[in-house]
């Protein structure tokens, strides 16, 4: 699986994760805190960028956090708007041949951007992928750490 960006639906993956649900039910910052985190070290392991979209609702403040310290690009729809279609609109807009995955669990949504040339994941499957890469990165960074003991000169 290669791909030229990923956009998530936070709250299609929120609701799926039940860490996060969990999270999420006593404080909704949080739990937005925890997915950016992951999602950061996911995209740094994967090479891959990735756009995470929530719901606006009544904010009033920019739709876009562009200074994200995470490196995980940030946006949330504008009032009257879906993040379902914040991600049509830039799925739509991608160039031809571009390859993009959108991560939710609303079918319709799925179908849309399918029809767009995207391919879809469900959260729960997203997830799945988010902690076997974790797995193998922890792996990864193990061999790097034994390699590195081989020179060093001090124990």
């Amino acid at each position: 699986m290669s791909y030229d960006r990923i956009f998530v639906d936070g709250h299609s993956v929120v609701h799926a994760w039940p860490e996060l649900h969990a999270v999420h039910r006593r404080n909704a910052q949080r739990a937005q805190g925890e997915l950016i985190s992951l999602l950061t070290r996911f995209q740094d392991s994967i090479r891959v960028p990735v756009t995470l979209v929530f719901d606006g609702g009544r904010r009033r403040k920019p739709s876009a956090h562009p200074g994200t310290p995470s490196g995980v690009e940030l946006l949330y729809s504008e009032p009257g708007e879906t993040a379902d279609a914040v991600i049509e609109r830039f799925v739509a807009g991608l160039p031809r041949g571009a390859k993009a995955l959108v991560v939710t669990n609303d079918r319709v949504e799925q179908m849309t951007v399918e029809s767009f040339g995207a391919e879809t994941m469900s959260a729960e499957n997203f997830a799945d992928w988010i902690e076997r890469e974790q797995r193998q990165f922890g792996r990864r960074l193990e061999g790097v750490r034994k390699e590195a003991r081989k020179y060093q000169k001090f124990p």
